[in-house]
């Protein structure tokens, strides 16, 4: 494996390369693997350069439009670097509205940096709310209450953590816009003391060994008669692997090495937006070798009757179908608490923890704790490979003790659990 600064060097070396499509329009591939839409042209005796931006946020057929328009401005004479100057310039000159503001923020701060799908469409729904009422105003005079008249309503609901999250919106569109002159402050950040604070609230799981091995077993036998058990399997895997529902949802069939046995999820999908690394059980795989037999020739492994992933819903529905509240009772992100609790509380007879904290929270992907932040700076997460990979096989082995029922251990600190 190259060390960073091999990868740099390399990096260096690599000269960037283009795509053209013969019609003076050309994609260029960077060394870090960037793709920028250019023109090639010439004008007044000088060879020139126009970009029209990043693919894939600006695609094809945008980028041949946008070169159609450069070839109409040089057939008339006008050099297209030029006019799109002038344009920039007149464009400052007009007062922005917030609507404006908030669509280029979106575009640049949610598309562009790939946020997760669940935030693009939060972050979509708030901006619906806010344009409704300040979307026509112009962004350089809108005060705190013009603000607060967006959010009021979802207030006077009670419905505080969607208001709460309306504000947080606002204020990143304004402070987007400060930079780049579409805004003079943030006036959202005046309501804080406006709004009612929220306190998390911990979603439901069950964290008793015998009463998960109950609900394991239950899961074990659900079947529809619909998606050949696609469903069960999901929850199965979800209940061995410690990652979150969306992570399996959208799980692909690239992801997996089985000649490693290790889940890659890619950065983007990851909340903390690093690269997460799953060490799986021979449990955990011989669910992917079922899998394989049912979706095999698709992208998402747990697809149901067409090649996409299975809806946000699909597995909560599930669990209430099996007669179990996901509101009170537990909820498919909380096989995560099962697994932390259970395995936290894993003693030895000398009352030493069997789990070190951070090996288990690095299974999480907890890398926001002060601990394990300290282990990625020093030694980096691959570290502590070798004792996430034994803790995954043995909760894949509980998990099986607690399904069938027999020797469930109970939540005792001074039994030896190991």
């Amino acid at each position: 494996m190259l060390t960073d600064t091999a990868c740099r060097k390399l990096k260096h070396q690599i000269k960037p390369y283009k795509r053209s499509d013969g019609g003076g329009l050309y994609l260029l591939v960077t060394p870090t693997g960037s793709k920028l839409w250019n023109m090639s042209y010439r004008f007044g005796g000088k060879q020139k350069k126009l970009a029209f931006g990043v693919y894939p946020l600006i695609t094809l057929l945008a980028a041949r439009d946008r070169r159609d328009a450069a070839k109409k401005l040089l057939a008339n004479n006008i050099d297209p670097s030029e006019q799109k100057k002038a344009d920039q310039r007149e464009a400052i000159k007009v007062k922005p509205t917030f609507r404006f503001v908030s669509e280029r923020w979106f575009r640049i701060k949610v598309i562009g940096e790939k946020k997760a799908g669940p935030t693009r469409v939060r972050e979509e729904r708030n901006l619906k709310v806010l344009n409704a009422v300040i979307g026509d105003m112009d962004a350089t005079e809108i005060e705190p209450p013009d603000v607060l008249r967006a959010i009021t309503p979802a207030q006077d609901a009670e419905h505080h953590e969607t208001a709460n999250r309306l504000r947080l919106t606002a204020s990143n569109v304004f402070q987007f816009g400060i930079p780049h002159g579409y805004c003079k402050r943030d006036p959202a950040n005046d309501l804080k003391g406006a709004m009612t604070k929220v306190k998390d609230t911990p979603r439901p799981a069950i964290v008793q060994p015998a009463t998960l091995g109950t609900l394991l077993c239950d899961i074990e036998g659900y079947h529809t008669g619909r998606f050949d058990g696609v469903v069960s399997l999901s929850l199965q895997f979800l209940a061995l692997v410690g990652a979150r529902p969306g992570e399996v949802r959208l799980a692909e069939w690239q992801e997996f090495d089985f000649v490693q046995g290790r889940w890659v999820i890619p950065a983007e999908r990851m909340k903390m937006r690093k690269e997460h690394i799953v060490p799986l059980s021979r449990q955990a795989l011989g669910i992917l070798e079922t899998m394989r037999g049912l979706t095999g020739k698709r992208s998402f492994v747990f697809s149901l009757s067409r090649d996409e992933p299975m809806s946000d819903n699909t597995l909560n529905k599930a669990l209430r179908i099996m007669g179990y509240d996901t509101k009170t009772q537990h909820c498919a992100h909380g096989f995560r608490s099962s697994f932390s609790t259970i395995l936290n509380d894993e003693y030895r007879p000398d009352g030493e923890k069997v789990w070190h904290d951070d090996v288990i929270e690095l299974q999480l992907s907890h890398v926001d704790g002060n601990s394990v932040r300290k282990i990625y700076n020093r030694t980096g997460p691959m570290s502590l490979m070798p004792q996430r990979i034994k803790l995954m096989q043995h909760w894949a082995d509980r998990v099986d003790v607690m399904r069938d029922g027999s020797n469930v251990l109970p939540l005792n600190p001074k039994r030896n659990v190991a």
